[in-house]
C-alpha cells in the first residue's frame, strides 16, 4: 500500500469548482469534531488525475458512515436515506447527492453474493474494490487535507490506461465488475490489462453471470445506455463473448452499431417526451430476437413491465407495415412509446414516424362521445365509432365537421336496418 505518496489539495483546488472544494472542507471538518476520519474515494479522485468532471462524490468514513450521513443531511436540510446492512447512507443536497460508507473489509460467502460487511480503516478499505484506478482515496480531514492513499499500482496503471483487477478472485465475487470493466474502458478510452481479461474470460465462460440478479444485470446495461456513446460497450460486450453467453445468438455487428447510432438520433424528433434512453437501447439491442428469445431475455434479466411489452408490440407489427394507411398505422402506433418509436424510425421509414407523430397523433375529431350518446349510442358503441372515424379522418375521407356528420348518419341509418331485419 503506498499511502504516503503525496498530496493532492492543490489539485484539487485547481479542478474542481470552488463551492465542491468548501463543500469537501466542511464535510471533512465536520467528520473531525465527531471523532471520525473522511475521506473522498473512487472515481471522483480518479477523474482528478484525468481531469475529468465528476459530480458522483463518494465519501469513505472511518467511523458510523450511517449516523454521520445524517449529520450532514441535517446540516444542509437535505433529504437522506441508508443502508444500514452495507453502514452506507446518501445526503441528497440541493446541488449534488453525496453516498457516505463505512471504512469496511468485505467477504463473500460464495460467488455473486452480497457482501459480508465489516468496519475497517480508509487504507484497508481500498483493496476490496473493484479495479485498481479506482482504489484512489483523498483525505479530507482538516489535519490530513488533501493525503492520498493508494494501491501500489493505482497511478501507474492510470498513466499507462491500463484497467487491472485488484485480485484474481474479483470477476467471480462480484460478477457485474465485467459489465463495469468494459464500461469503464470504452468510457475512459482504457485498455483491459491481459490478465484482467482472461480472468474476466474465464469467469463469464463458467458462468458467473448466472450467479447474480437480472435485476443487477440489467442495472449495468442501463449505466452502459447513459454512456456518450453506448455501441461502444456493446460492440465490446460482443467482442469479449458476452452478449452471446447472456443470451446464445444475442451479437452486436457492425450493422447493428449503425442502427443503434440511428435509433438515438431519432430520439431527437421527440423531444423532451423521448423517454429513457436505456429503454430505446435495449429495444434495438433486441430488436431481431425471436419472441421465445425475447422471452427469455426479458424474464431473465427482468424488463420492467412497460419495456417488456413495447418490445412484444414492436414484434406485432405486420409484415409491411409501412404499407398500411396513416389512419390504420396511427392505430398500431398508438400502442407504443417514443423509445419503439424511435426504433421504427432507424429503419427505412423514417418518414412515416416522423408524419404519425408530427401530424396524424394530433389529429382530432370534431364528434364527441356525449354528441353519439344522445343519439342513442351505447359507450361502447360510441367508442368503435369514434376511433373508425378518427381512423377515416387521418387517411383523408372526413375533411371537415360535416363530412364526420354526413358519416355518422350514414353509419346510425345503417345500424337501423340492420336492427329492423
Amino acid at each position: 500500500m503506498n499511502n504516503t505518496m503525496k498530496n493532492i489539495a492543490s489539485l484539487l483546488l485547481d479542478r474542481v469548482p470552488e463551492s465542491r472544494y468548501r463543500l469537501l472542507r466542511t464535510i471533512g471538518r465536520l467528520a473531525d469534531k465527531e471523532g471520525m476520519t473522511a475521506a473522498v474515494v473512487g472515481g471522483f479522485v480518479r477523474d482528478l488525475f484525468l481531469d475529468r468532471p465528476n459530480d458522483d462524490i463518494d465519501i469513505t468514513i472511518e467511523g458510523d458512515a450511517v449516523a454521520f450521513g445524517k449529520k450532514v443531511a441535517r446540516k444542509y436540510r437535505s433529504g437522506y436515506y441508508s443502508t444500514p446492512r452495507f453502514g452506507s447512507s446518501t445526503a441528497v443536497l440541493h446541488t449534488t447527492t453525496i453516498d457516505f460508507a463505512t471504512a469496511r473489509d468485505e467477504a463473500y460467502r460464495k460467488p455473486g453474493a452480497l457482501p459480508v460487511v465489516t468496519p475497517s480503516t480508509i487504507d484497508k478499505d481500498l483493496p476490496r474494490r473493484d479495479f485498481t484506478i479506482n482504489s484512489m482515496a483523498m483525505d479530507i480531514s482538516p489535519k490530513n487535507f488533501g493525503k492520498l492513499y493508494t494501491l501500489p499500482t493505482s497511478l501507474s496503471d492510470l498513466d499507462a490506461k491500463l484497467l487491472r483487477v485488484n485480485h484474481d478472485a474479483s470477476f467471480e465475487e462480484d460478477p457485474t465488475r465485467m459489465l463495469r470493466a468494459v464500461r469503464f474502458e470504452q468510457r475512459l478510452g482504457l485498455t483491459i490489462e491481459p490478465h484482467t481479461e482472461s480472468l474476466l474470460r474465464a469467469a463469464a465462460t463458467h458462468g458467473a453471470l448466472s450467479t447474480i440478479s437480472g435485476e443487477r444485470v440489467m442495472n449495468e446495461l442501463k449505466l452502459a445506455s447513459d454512456e456518450q456513446d453506448p455501441s461502444r460497450f456493446f460492440s465490446r460486450m460482443d467482442d469479449l463473448g458476452l452478449l452471446d453467453i447472456m443470451l446464445p445468438g444475442l451479437g452486436f455487428t457492425s450493422n447493428d452499431k449503425a442502427f443503434l447510432h440511428r435509433t438515438l438520433d431519432a430520439r431527437e424528433l421527440f423531444g423532451k417526451q423521448a423517454g429513457d434512453r436505456w429503454m430505446t437501447c435495449m429495444l434495438a439491442l433486441t430488436r431481431h430476437l425471436s419472441a421465445d428469445q425475447a422471452e427469455t431475455f426479458s424474464r431473465t434479466y427482468r424488463f420492467p413491465g412497460l419495456l417488456h411489452r413495447q418490445a412484444h408490440r414492436l414484434r406485432q407489427l405486420p409484415d409491411g407495415w409501412w404499407e398500411l394507411t396513416p389512419g390504420a398505422l396511427s392505430l398500431r402506433f398508438g400502442h407504443l412509446q417514443p423509445p419503439a418509436l424511435a426504433v421504427l424510425s432507424a429503419g427505412s421509414h423514417s418518414d412515416l414516424v416522423r408524419d404519425y407523430w408530427q401530424k396524424w397523433r394530433k389529429t382530432r375529431l370534431a364528434t364527441t362521445a356525449e354528441s353519439l350518446k344522445e343519439r342513442g349510442m351505447g359507450t361502447r358503441s360510441a367508442g368503435r365509432l369514434l376511433r373508425k372515424l378518427l381512423e377515416m379522418k387521418r387517411d383523408g375521407l372526413l375533411p371537415d365537421e360535416q363530412a364526420e356528420r354526413a358519416e355518422i348518419d350514414r353509419r346510425l341509418k345503417h345500424r337501423g336496418r340492420r336492427r329492423k331485419k
